[in-house]
């Protein structure tokens, strides 16, 4: 990922003049490798991991990367979750040494336990509470995520210092889900929710 700041990310950006930043796939390099990662940790957290790079033709003109990712990961807080999977291949044709075309598409779909549930509220102030207490419940909806996006681009190297690349670029992000947040918080501790709809 690279954080663009200040005036460059206030020209370039869509939004905030803070600034932006760009996520940098991972695309071939023409060395047949693969790598595969199995992670536990803490609170039932499991992910697995999958780097695939290579060849697909005898003579290299043909590339492809694959990324595969899936997680299943609680929290310290009960009904607090984050299940996540994702997918990423890429293909490149090299014409010859200085042009490429690259062909990507990034599928991320996440389902988590409603937005908001870990903002926790206390008439006695900071850490008044135990670690784990949380104002959600077992039956709460959750918020799902899908996240698509898929790129074109060509790269001709002119000369050794200049450069030439196009882009096309699509992306389709749906959320649907609830948040909640306290709507009033009494002396005696009670706390009164209200919960609504979080699409986007």
């Amino acid at each position: 990922i690279e954080f663009v700041k200040g005036p460059a990310g206030f020209m370039m950006a869509n939004g905030e003049p803070s600034g932006f930043y760009n996520v940098v796939t991972k695309k071939p390099t023409g060395t047949t490798k693969g790598e595969a990662t199995v992670t536990a940790g803490s609170f039932d957290t499991y992910r697995a991991t999958l780097d695939l790079d290579g060849k697909l033709d005898k003579t290299g003109k043909l590339l492809y990367r694959l990324n595969l990712m899936g997680q299943l990961k609680g929290s310290h807080r009960p009904f607090d979750y984050n299940n996540r999977y994702s997918m990423a291949p890429v293909l490149m044709y090299k014409f010859n040494d200085r042009t490429s075309i690259t062909a990507e598409y990034n599928y991320q779909y996440s389902k988590m336990a409603m937005i908001g549930a870990n903002y926790i509220f206390s008439p006695n102030g900071y850490a008044d509470l135990p670690r784990n207490f949380t104002t959600a419940e077992k039956h709460l909806p959750p918020t799902n995520i899908n996240d698509h996006s898929a790129f074109l681009a060509l790269h001709h190297q002119i000369s050794s210092k200049w450069k030439f690349t196009t882009q096309l670029g699509y992306m389709n992000f749906t959320q649907i889900g609830s948040s909640m947040w306290p709507d009033s918080l009494k002396a005696n501790g009670d706390m009164y929710r209200s919960i609504g709809i979080w699409d986007a």
